[in-house]
């Protein structure tokens, strides 16, 4: 098999040969996934060789390596590193299989498995350490504004077609400062980031988190938001109401003091910026990346983010925006077939 010049010469710098390696993918990740099985290897196991874009520097990798360290420090199952280069941006893994959650989730009843993960994530806000989620800046209003703006420009704008006035403009910004200040006025713990059904591998029934470089301190529902209003997954309204009362049983003791209506309500406010931000990545792999696969799950987070706001009198004129500019039926969006390559 032929690999790009870097890739190529990475494996020549770890002696693999080209036919011990197959490709991975890599969901809307910029970094390449490789899977080696290679003799070399004492334990004769396979692993998964990571590579980093060209021109990123040393930064992402040595973030990677310390985010893992600190996670797998307070407990956390996450890949063991076998072999890492920063300056030459590959770092060699544990395999964890093939099995994603977002696989299981039809097989069988997904209950237990959702606990678990929940149970990770609730960890995770009680262990982490603030050296560790604080290796990226935390959440701000300008970071969720410009996630919001993302959205704007290549979703809105970029793949709808939509050529909303300067009031509009003021109007959506106007509701998204509202959404990102209230947001960021909820306590902050360690977020994964992207705690979703593709980021958790499910290794001989126990699950493993992957993809945690971008960990950081981010309002307390966010990781949970990820992962129960995941568009990957198709859970049920049920599983969601049982999870959310789960977490909320469950939750950390510094989070005790918060009432079960502020935490519905501190939920869907993460929700709405959430699945607003995730509808932006569509766009963007699609106006940019040309791939089209993540439009289909773009119906999904537009009916999910209608039934929020309509919770909310003071939110329904920015349901009115949406409903104005998308210019479709919110289960039935139209693909633009002249923009696909």
């Amino acid at each position: 098999m032929e690999f790009e010049y870097r890739t190529g010469s990475i494996l020549k710098q770890l002696g693999i040969p080209s036919e011990a390696v197959t490709p991975l993918a890599g969901d809307a990740s910029a970094r390449s996934f490789f899977r080696v099985n290679h003799s070399r290897q004492e334990d004769k196991l396979s692993a998964v060789l990571i590579v980093f874009p060209e021109g990123a520097g040393e930064a992402p990798g040595a973030r990677y390596l310390q985010m893992g360290e600190g996670l797998a420090l307070a407990g956390i199952p996450v890949p063991k590193v076998y072999q890492a280069n920063s300056r030459d941006g590959y770092i060699i893994v544990e395999d964890c299989g093939d099995e994603l959650l977002q696989d299981l989730i039809n097989r069988g009843d997904p209950t237990p498995l959702y606990c678990q993960a929940i149970d990770l994530i609730i960890e995770m806000q009680d262990r982490v350490s603030s050296v560790t989620a604080r290796l990226n800046p935390p959440f701000n209003e300008d970071k969720f504004l410009w996630e919001l703006n993302f959205f704007l420009t290549h979703t809105l704008i970029g793949y709808y077609g939509a050529d909303p006035t300067s009031a509009d403009r003021a109007s959506f910004r106007s509701f998204f400062l509202s959404i990102c200040r209230e947001s960021l006025n909820q306590t902050m713990v360690f977020c994964h980031r992207d705690f979703h059904s593709r980021n958790l591998m499910v290794l001989s029934g126990c699950l493993m988190v992957i993809d945690f470089q971008d960990g950081r301190l981010g309002p307390y529902p966010y990781d949970l938001v990820s992962l129960i209003e995941d568009p990957y997954a198709d859970l049920s309204m049920d599983l969601r109401d049982e999870m959310k009362q789960y977490y909320f049983s469950q939750r950390p003791s510094n989070l005790k003091n918060i009432f079960f209506d502020d935490f519905m309500r501190d939920y869907d406010m993460i929700s709405i910026q959430r699945l607003i931000k995730a509808a932006g990545t569509y766009g963007y792999m699609f106006e940019e990346k040309g791939d089209p696969g993540y439009l289909a799950y773009l119906p999904k987070v537009f009916r999910r983010v209608s039934s929020i706001l309509e919770k909310y009198p003071e939110l329904m004129g920015l349901k009115g925006l949406f409903e104005k500019h998308l210019r479709f039926e919110l289960d039935s969006p139209v693909l633009r077939e002249e923009k696909i390559p």
